[in-house]
């Protein structure tokens, strides 16, 4: 690599600002059949001397948000070259990374605040080195990092060696989601009534505002309905929402790129095809499930559940999946030992299983052909999982051991799906269907007294159990990340 050619190769805007208009990313931006501007975008303030680290799972959007940030700063900057972007998908020393960031350094004396985006840094072995040697040598002054990775794991790890050079400043580790079902329903075009993310758990349990708002909204619940059943199948990654918009389904090119993206990051680990895929295709399987590591390993090929729990942990730390485990609540301790369970971080991810095994086509027009009834409950399981551990998590750079979300289930079986701790801890039920007795309320009402039970289209208040139709929780649930 001819480092100099190569940095102004990634750079064009040191020469051309408005050449930022013509970066791939943006121009696929530009073009796409919706505009989604992550939540995360607001919260990342490049006006301060700060090492932010931005994770996420492979295709989520990462580098067309740094991208975006670009732009703007072009738009606002007097001396383009302060702003330096890399992507090291090829580079895999850090001596060769110290080389790239001191060529740039060097080459430029800053004329204000510098701007460092380094794009999947975790290509790069023990990758902190460099940049604590940059900040202890001081030619990081007055410069702002953002640094992008699929990895929780090595990011974070990395991140924890720079200890007090990354700036006075928290939440500097930023997580980026999948959109979320009411993003999904607004970028979808589709207009729905009440304001989303209006309300956290413990208001959805005990509000008054809460319920007299749901109860408005009820009489449009098919709508809701509509839209859910699309984003069963389809999912948040903007990739596949942009083949759902601009083809009505999922194409068989996006599941074999996303495919070949998630073999690519656990390759990079060292792990084997035929064990990644036999660990998605068991989780499928037992999904909504509890697992224990024995049998996850017996079910996917793995000998021994010590390598089992090693493959799953490594697809969660790479944004994949999410593992709750039990709680005892009398202790307030989780449980390790005992049965967790397993879900995955997107609807994509479920259906690759599936596509890859019969290369089967999804429609999201017509969803019932593809996904049964019990499949449709999985899903949505998975999905209430997914969006009260972006509401209640307060670090979700952890998907392989949440520390604010939970299952739970009793010595003769009887469960609860999850304990979320909102100060107190509430406990939520899915029970996709359309009519909840009272023997579907019986563990919660003996074991918890009070708590949410989410339905398909039941709608009703029962001695402290509030019963909410899926599409309606979903919409209204405030979230963090």
């Amino acid at each position: 690599m001819e480092i100099r050619q190569e940095l102004a190769r990634q750079n064009p805007w040191w020469t051309n600002p408005s050449s930022i208009d013509g970066d791939p990313y943006l121009k696929a931006l530009e073009s796409s059949p919706f505009k989604w501007t992550p939540r995360i975008k607001n919260e990342i303030s490049l006006d301060g001397e700060y090492i932010y680290t931005l994770r996420g799972c492979r295709q989520v959007g990462k580098t067309t948000l740094i991208k975006s940030l670009i732009k703007e700063l072009l738009e606002n900057q007097n001396f383009s070259k302060d702003i330096f972007y890399f992507p090291l998908d090829l580079v895999n020393e850090n001596e060769l990374l110290l080389e790239i960031l001191r060529t740039y350094l060097k080459l430029f004396p800053p004329k204000g605040r510098r701007y460092i985006f380094l794009d999947e840094i975790t290509n790069v072995p023990e990758w902190q080195k460099a940049i604590k040697y940059l900040k202890d040598s001081a030619e990081l002054q007055n410069t702002c990092l953002v640094l992008t990775g699929s990895s929780a794991a090595d990011i974070r790890r990395g991140a924890e060696r720079l200890p007090g050079r990354r700036g006075k400043k928290t939440e500097l580790d930023k997580v980026l989601f999948p959109l979320s079902f009411s993003e999904f329903a607004i970028s979808s075009g589709v207009k729905l009534p009440g304001n989303p993310g209006q309300f956290s758990l413990s208001e959805m349990l005990f509000s008054e505002n809460f319920w007299k708002t749901i109860e408005e909204t009820f009489p449009f619940l098919d709508k809701f309905q509509e839209v859910l059943e699309k984003y069963l199948v389809v999912g948040g990654l903007p990739v596949a929402l942009r083949d759902f918009l601009q083809l009505g389904g999922v194409s068989n090119i996006t599941h074999e790129l996303y495919r070949a993206a998630i073999m690519g990051e656990l390759e990079k680990w060292g792990k084997s095809y035929a064990y990644t895929f036999g660990t998605l295709r068991k989780i499928k399987e037992s999904l909504t499930t509890p697992l224990s590591w024995d049998n996850l390993a017996r079910g996917s090929g793995i000998v021994g559940g010590t390598t089992a729990k090693d493959y799953a942990e490594l697809l969660a730390e790479s944004f994949l999946l999410f593992i709750l485990y039990f709680l005892d609540p009398s202790k307030r301790k989780q449980r390790p030992v005992k049965g967790k369970k397993i879900y995955f971080a997107d609807p994509l991810i479920y259906h690759l299983v599936s596509h890859t095994e019969e290369r089967r086509i999804l429609s999201p027009e017509s969803p019932p052909i593809f996904l049964t009834s019990i499949e449709q409950g999985q899903l949505i399981e998975n999905l209430i999982g997914m969006h009260i551990y972006r509401s209640v998590e307060r670090d979700p750079n952890i998907p392989f051991m949440p520390q604010d979300l939970f299952c739970w289930h009793s010595k003769k079986g009887r469960e609860i799906d999850f304990l979320a701790r909102e100060g107190e801890f509430i406990a939520i039920e899915t029970k996709y269907q359309s009519h909840i007795s009272g023997s579907d309320l019986l563990t919660m009402r003996n074991t918890f007294k009070k708590g949410l039970v989410v339905s398909r289209d039941v709608l009703e208040e029962k001695n402290g159990i509030r019963i909410i139709p899926a599409s309606l929780f979903l919409w209204f649930l405030k979230l963090r990340a």
